[in-house]
C-alpha cells in the first residue's frame, strides 16, 4: 500500500529525502568552486608576475645595451679629442706620463652620461677607460671599457733597415718551422717559440721585453737581444701607414678602385678573383673555399682579410693566395684590423708586404707560406703543424708600401669592458 501511495505521488514532487540529498550537494559544490576560483587566481597572479619580470628584463637588457653604447661612444670621443686637439695630441706624443679626463652629460636624456679617463703609458700610447651610466626614475645602469690606443710616429725614412718581421706586441710561434732569410725580426713586446717549433733567422732575435723559447723549441740566429738576454734593443716605433686620411698620399686617395665589401663579393663571387695596382675595401672580406685570388699591386681594407678561413662545401679544394710585385709600385695586404691565412689555404706565395694593425694570423697546417719583402704586425701568431714558413727580406718593396705618410690614424689595438 505503501508503494502504491509513493507512486501515487506527482511526478517531480521532492521527497525529504532528495531535499536532504540537494542540501548536502550545495554543501560541496561551494568549496569547491571556491578552490577553483583560488586555483585560477593564483594562475593568473603568477603569470602577471612573469609578464612584469619579463618586462623588467626586457628593460633592464635595453637600458644596458643603451649604457654600453653610451660607453662607445665615450672610447670615440677621446680618440676623436686626442686627434683633434692639438693640446691633447702634443701631450700624448711627447709626455708619456700624460693624463686627461673629459665627461658629457645629457647624451640620451637629461639622467645619463660618461666619463673618461686617458693615462698614456709611454709615447703616443694610452689606456682610456669609459664609465657611462643612465638613470630611469628607480633603475639605474652602469657599464665600464676600457681600450688600449697607440699611434705611430716614425716616418719611414727611420724605420730600420734590415728587418723582415716588426710586431709591436708580441711574435708567438707553435708548432712552427720559420725561416727569416737575410734579415733580422724585432718585437717591441715578446717573442715566444713554444710546441716544438723551430725558429731559424739568418741575422738577430730582438725583443724589447723577453724571448721565451720552450724547453722543446729551437732559436737559431747570429744573435739573441732582449731583457733576459741583455743588452736589450733600442725601442723602434711601428711605421705608420696613410689608410685614408685627406691627404692626396693617402690609400683611399690614391685607389684604382674601391668597392664596398657587398660589391667587392659580388665581383669576386667566381672561383678566380684577380686584382690590379690599388684596391681599396671600406670593410671586411671573408674569401669563401676554393677561391684563387691574385693581387698584381696592393689590396688596402678597413677591415679583416680572411682567406682559407672556411672549410665549407668540403668537396670543393683549398683556397689560393698570390701577390704579384711591380717595381716601384706598393704591394702587398695592407689592413687597419687583422689578416687571415686559414688551414683550408693550399698555397700562399706573397711578393709584397703585410701589414696588419692588430694581428696577422698564419694557421698552414697543409701549405707552405712564402713572404718575400716583409710582416709588420701589432702582432704575428703562427701554428702551422711544421709546415714552412718562409719570410725573405725585399726591403724595396717594403719602402715602396710604406710610402711617405704625413698622417698615421689612432689604432684601437685592444678593447674589452671591464665592469657590467
Amino acid at each position: 500500500m505503501t508503494q502504491f501511495y509513493t507512486f501515487l505521488q506527482p511526478f517531480g514532487a521532492e521527497t525529504k529525502a532528495d531535499k536532504k540529498t540537494v542540501f548536502k550537494n550545495k554543501g560541496f559544490i561551494v568549496p569547491l568552486v571556491m578552490i577553483i576560483i583560488s586555483l585560477l587566481l593564483l594562475l593568473v597572479f603568477y603569470f602577471l608576475d612573469f609578464i612584469i619580470n619579463d618586462a623588467k628584463i626586457s628593460f633592464n637588457y635595453k637600458l644596458s645595451v643603451q649604457t654600453y653604447y653610451l660607453a662607445e661612444a665615450g672610447i670615440n670621443d677621446a680618440m676623436w679629442k686626442i686627434l683633434n686637439d692639438p693640446a691633447w695630441y702634443s701631450e700624448f706624443t711627447t709626455n708619456p706620463a700624460w693624463q686627461a679626463t673629459l665627461g658629457r652629460t645629457g647624451v640620451f636624456a637629461a639622467n645619463d652620461g660618461y666619463n673618461v679617463s686617458i693615462q698614456n703609458t709611454d709615447l703616443a700610447r694610452a689606456e682610456i677607460t669609459a664609465t657611462a651610466y643612465i638613470n630611469q626614475g628607480s633603475q639605474a645602469s652602469q657599464r665600464v671599457i676600457k681600450s688600449k690606443v697607440y699611434k705611430s710616429l716614425s716616418e719611414p725614412a727611420t724605420f730600420q733597415q734590415g728587418i723582415s718581421v716588426y710586431t709591436n706586441d708580441e711574435i708567438y710561434l707553435r708548432e712552427s718551422l720559420t725561416t727569416v732569410r737575410n734579415s733580422s725580426i724585432y718585437s717591441h713586446n715578446n717573442i715566444r717559440v713554444h710546441s716544438f717549433s723551430t725558429l731559424n733567422v739568418d741575422e738577430d732575435v730582438m725583443a724589447s721585453s723577453t724571448i721565451d723559447k720552450s724547453i722543446t723549441s729551437t732559436i737559431n740566429a747570429d744573435s739573441l737581444s732582449s731583457g733576459n738576454y741583455p743588452p736589450p734593443p733600442e725601442a723602434i716605433e711601428m711605421p705608420q701607414i696613410d689608410f685614408d686620411s685627406e691627404d692626396p698620399g693617402s690609400y683611399y686617395n690614391r685607389a684604382d678602385q674601391i668597392y664596398t665589401p657587398q660589391e667587392f663579393s659580388d665581383l669576386c663571387d667566381q672561383q678566380e678573383c684577380q686584382l690590379n695596382g690599388i684596391t681599396y675595401i671600406t670593410g671586411d672580406i671573408d674569401f669563401g673555399k676554393s677561391t684563387q685570388l691574385t693581387i698584381n699591386g696592393v689590396l688596402v681594407l678597413d677591415g679583416d682579410f680572411k682567406i682559407g678561413d672556411n672549410g665549407t662545401p668540403s668537396w670543393l679544394p683549398g683556397s689560393a693566395l698570390t701577390v704579384n710585385k711591380t717595381p716601384g709600385q706598393p704591394a702587398g695586404i695592407l689592413s687597419k684590423q687583422s689578416i687571415n691565412l686559414g688551414i683550408w689555404l693550399e698555397e700562399a706565395s706573397i711578393n709584397g708586404l703585410i701589414y696588419a694593425a692588430e694581428t696577422f694570423y698564419v694557421h698552414n697546417l697543409f701549405f707552405e707560406i712564402t713572404v718575400n719583402s716583409g710582416i709588420i704586425a701589432n702582432k704575428l701568431d703562427i701554428n702551422s703543424l711544421w709546415q714552412e714558413a718562409n719570410i725573405i727580406l725585399d726591403q724595396e718593396v717594403i719602402n715602396d708600401t710604406l710610402g711617405i705618410a704625413a698622417y698615421s690614424p689612432l689604432f684601437n689595438v685592444e678593447h674589452w669592458e671591464e665592469e657590467y
